[in-house]
């Protein structure tokens, strides 16, 4: 039994409430810059392993069809052209079948690779190696690195 005359109270009181919503608040704005830093690591991480696995495909394909494979890029832009080099010359030409890869939310910032592009003969193996800088819109980036003659492919941070 509760006693006689004293206030039973049960709930919130409107200041409480207040200060619990505005720890809340503030705990949600600062958790919002590096949910953004997360996004864009996994934009750039997400856009390494494509063209990753884009060259190694361009790479299978060349031994599979016992003809060179030509992929090209432009720095500052992110698009790839791979060419099937049914001639085996090292040159893309006007009449071989080229498609193009886009890589968005990402540039292709810096290249090693002479002539900005990457051949594999006809066994697979690449002609050239270099490496490639992905960067992303906070200037985030990753490099892929391809090796001269064994075409071995590995995707790095730029400090690795």
């Amino acid at each position: 039994m509760e006693p006689v005359g004293r206030n039973v109270r049960s709930g919130f009181t409107m200041t409480e409430l207040m200060v619990g919503i505005a720890i809340i608040g503030a705990m949600a704005v600062l958790s919002v810059p590096p949910v953004r830093a997360y996004r864009e690591t996994l934009r750039v991480e997400a856009a390494a392993e494509r063209l990753s696995m884009t060259v190694r495909s361009a790479q299978a394909r060349a031994r599979s069809r016992s003809h060179g494979m030509i992929l090209a890029w432009t720095v500052d832009e992110s698009t790839v052209v791979i060419t099937d080099d049914a001639d085996n010359d090292a040159v893309a030409d006007d009449d071989e079948q080229s498609q193009t890869a886009e890589f968005d939310g990402v540039t292709i910032s810096a290249s090693t690779f002479a002539g900005d592009q990457l051949v594999f003969n006809s066994r697979g193996r690449a002609e050239n190696g270099g490496t490639l800088t992905l960067t992303g819109k906070t200037s985030l980036s990753k490099e892929l690195r391809v090796s001269a003659g064994t075409g071995q492919i590995k995707v790095s941070s730029p400090s690795e």
